[in-house]
């Protein structure tokens, strides 16, 4: 890649990896500290025990892919964008770019 594209290629899907990241990784964080509070509450204040936490991480993580899966799969198409020929190229900007080619059927 490097001998092919230079470092531009690198960089190319940066923004789509760290929108990946930054809403899998907000999605998980933001509902694990919900659902661990609602299911607190309903043991009566008492401390979960580690299959009610394991329960909790499980449904979480599940959030997790579904809040992250467009930005991941924006991620996959800007990696095999590179692959493809020319003329079937997209050429996406950036993670944006491609989600709202990925939405309108691209």
């Amino acid at each position: 890649m490097l001998q092919n594209k230079a470092i531009k290629a690198f960089h190319k899907g940066l923004s789509t990896g760290l929108l990946r990241q930054a809403t899998y990784t907000i999605a998980k964080l933001g509902s694990f500290k919900v659902l661990t509070n609602k299911v607190i509450a309903a043991n009566d204040g008492k401390p979960l025990p580690l299959y009610q936490k394991a329960l909790c991480g499980v449904t979480v993580g599940a959030i997790g892919a579904i809040v992250g899966s467009l930005a991941d799969s924006s991620l996959i198409r800007m990696q095999a964008d590179a692959t493809l020929p020319a003329t079937r190229c997209q050429n996406y900007k950036n993670a944006f770019h491609a989600i709202l080619l990925q939405m309108n059927g691209f």
